[in-house]
């Protein structure tokens, strides 16, 4: 006689969906929290003209999260972006950048070259009279 096996596909490890759907959320939120409390912060207006010029310099490529584990990012109840070097993250680490103005936080989530335009409007472009970059519609559905 066999002993029963109990493994993969077995019913008694298969989750109804609302058990699922509780670990997820339960999962996610503590995975959000963490990383709002261990990435560095910084002021928005302030550094991040710096940071791309920094993360250009080093070679990367600047890319700007307006949610992470499906959640909008918010920092003290205000807009937040993860800013992320790829290319050039262990010379650049990346912060969260809090105070986001709205539209810029809307510039974030719609367009790709979003760094571009971020780099336009707070590095001096915007005040030598240059023209703006062009935004690139993001594929993203938000």
């Amino acid at each position: 006689m066999m002993p029963e096996v109990v493994g993969f596909g077995s019913p008694e490890i298969i989750q109804p969906p609302e058990e699922y759907e509780r670990w997820r959320r339960k999962w996610t939120a503590a995975i959000y929290e963490l990383m709002i409390e261990r990435v560095p912060k910084r002021d928005f207006e302030k550094h991040v003209a710096g940071w791309i010029n920094r993360c250009r310099a080093e070679g990367g490529v600047p890319r700007f999260q307006a949610f992470y584990a499906g959640r909008p990012l918010k920092y003290e109840d205000r807009p937040a972006l993860l800013a992320t070097c790829y290319g050039a993250a262990e010379r650049v680490p990346r912060v969260l950048l809090t105070n986001v103005p709205e539209d810029d936080w809307s510039v974030a989530v719609l367009f790709v070259n979003d760094w571009e335009y971020f780099l336009w409007k707070y590095g001096g472009g915007k005040e030598r009279g240059e023209p703006p970059p062009p935004l690139y519609r993001s594929r993203r559905r938000r």
